[in-house]
C-alpha cells in the first residue's frame, strides 16, 4: 500500500494500475453499485475510507480478493460467492486471452519454493497432489511482513497442462516458435487459445510495436494437427513465425488455455528469453505463416 502512487512514480506501472483496477472492480461487484459513490463522497481516504464503506477490515478484503482472482471462472458450474461478477478473468477480453493469475507449482517432497515479494502483493502456489497420504505445507517469512496464507482445495479431477516453448532463428533472422504441450493428470481436454505477449508491457500502451499475438481454435488445430489433447497425451507444434518480434524485444510470456469435459478452465504458462536465441539453420520444415 502507498499513500500516493503518483508521488511514488507508480502511476505508469502496468502491474500497479491493473491490480488497483481489479481490486476496486471486485469491491464494486462484492458490495454493489453504491460503493464507489460512497468512497467518492466520503471525507476519508485510502484504507480507512474503504473499510468504513465496506465494513470489512482491509486484510480480509485483500485475502478475499486474492482468492477471487484465482477461483473466478475456474469452474463455471460452481462459481465462488466471492468471485468477480462483472469480469471473466479466465475468458476472452477484447483481443486478449485471459487465463487468471499465473501460479507456481510445488511438488511435495521436492525443492522448496522461495521468492521475494513486494508489499501488498499476492503469490499463487498450486501444490501437486501426493501419491499417498496428506501434505504438510510450511510457509515462513519475516515476522514484520505479516504474511497471509490461504489454503483452498481445487476441484477434483481437473486436467493438468504443461507447456514448453522454444524460439529459434532461421537463416534470414526470422524468429520461429515451437510449442510442446502435455496433459499430466489423465484427463482429456480441448485447447481453445494459445497466446504470447511481452513479459513486461510497454510503458505507453499506444506506442507502436508488438503487443500480443496468438492462435484461436482453428489456428491451434492447423498448427498442432488437432485441438484435442487426450489424457496423458502430448502435442508438438509446427514452427510458428513470430511477426513483429526481434531478439531485443525482451522476454515473452506464452500461455495455453483450454477446457476439460466439465467446462473447467485449464491454463499453462512458459517464458522464453529472446536474448538467448541462436541461429536455426534447419529449413526442412515449412514454417506456419500466421
Amino acid at each position: 500500500m502507498v499513500d500516493d502512487y503518483f508521488a511514488d512514480d507508480l502511476f505508469r506501472s502496468p502491474g500497479n494500475r491493473g491490480s488497483t483496477y481489479l481490486f476496486l472492480r471486485w469491491c464494486a461487484d462484492r458490495f454493489g453499485p453504491d460503493l464507489l459513490p460512497a468512497l467518492i463522497r466520503s471525507p476519508r481516504r485510502g484504507v480507512a475510507n474503504l473499510e468504513a464503506a465496506t465494513g470489512v477490515p482491509f486484510a480480509d478484503l485483500y485475502r478475499q480478493w486474492s482468492t477471487a482472482l484465482y477461483l473466478s471462472g475456474l469452474d463455471p458450474s460452481h462459481q465462488s460467492e466471492i468471485g468477480f461478477r462483472s469480469l471473466d478473468v479466465r475468458g476472452p477480453f477484447d483481443d486478449w486471452d485471459l487465463a487468471g493469475p499465473r501460479p507456481v507449482r510445488v511438488t511435495p517432497g521436492g525443492a522448496p519454493e522461495t521468492w521475494s515479494a513486494a508489499g501488498t502483493s499476492s503469490r499463487f502456489v498450486v501444490v501437486e497432489p501426493p501419491t499417498t497420504g496428506a501434505v504438510e505445507v510450511e510457509v515462513t517469512g519475516p515476522p514484520d511482513a505479516e504474511v497471509q496464507v490461504t489454503a483452498v482445495p481445487l476441484p477434483g479431477g481437473m486436467a493438468r497442462l504443461d507447456l514448453s516453448a522454444r524460439v529459434s532463428a532461421d537463416a534470414k533472422g526470422d524468429l520461429r516458435l515451437r510449442i510442446g504441450l502435455a496433459e499430466r493428470a489423465g484427463i482429456p481436454m480441448r485447447l481453445t487459445a494459445l497466446a504470447w505477449e511481452p513479459l513486461v508491457p510497454a510503458a505507453d500502451p499506444h506506442a507502436p510495436g508488438f503487443r500480443r499475438d496468438g492462435l484461436d481454435v482453428l489456428g491451434i488445430a492447423s498448427t498442432f494437427g488437432t485441438s484435442a489433447l487426450p489424457a496423458h497425451g502430448r502435442l508438438h507444434s509446427r514452427p510458428i513465425r513470430l511477426r513483429g518480434i526481434h531478439p531485443d524485444s525482451g522476454p515473452l510470456v506464452i500461455k495455453a488455455v483450454g477446457t476439460d469435459a466439465q467446462g473447467r478452465r485449464i491454463a499453462a504458462w512458459a517464458e522464453v528469453d529472446l536474448t538467448s536465441v541462436r541461429d536455426d539453420l534447419d529449413l526442412d520444415a515449412d514454417p506456419l505463416d500466421l
